[in-house]
């Protein structure tokens, strides 16, 4: 992590498909491109606004396993490239055993 950012918890990559249901619509297609104990970046071919609260539906593979972590989370940022919106998310409401689930795939994926 740079020293010059500001955020609560280290980034890592990702490359995977996330199911987000922007609350009270249809659901939409994400990427997932980083993701952190606090939250993650994605990008869509969908607009979404800042301050969108969403419910999120992501696969984590860990432990030669494959978890389904669900929990909400709200954008923090959008910013649209061509056709392509970046946007940020931060969780909200994420129980501690999926917490304990990211935070033991961060430690694998960062070996």
């Amino acid at each position: 992590m740079k020293t010059s950012e500001k955020r609560a918890h280290e980034r890592f990559e990702i490359s995977q498909i996330v199911e987000i249901k922007v609350i009270s619509e249809e659901f939409i297609q994400a990427e997932g491109v980083d993701i952190s104990i606090g939250g993650m970046k994605a990008k869509t071919t969908a607009e979404i606004a800042p301050l969108t609260k969403l419910f999120l539906m992501l696969n984590v593979p860990c432990h030669k396993k494959v978890y389904s972590i669900r929990t909400e989370g709200y954008v923090v940022y959008s910013k649209k490239v061509k056709n392509i919106t970046h946007f940020g998310i931060n969780f909200v409401d994420m129980d501690d055993e999926d917490k304990k689930i990211i935070r033991d795939y961060l430690k694998e994926v960062n070996k």
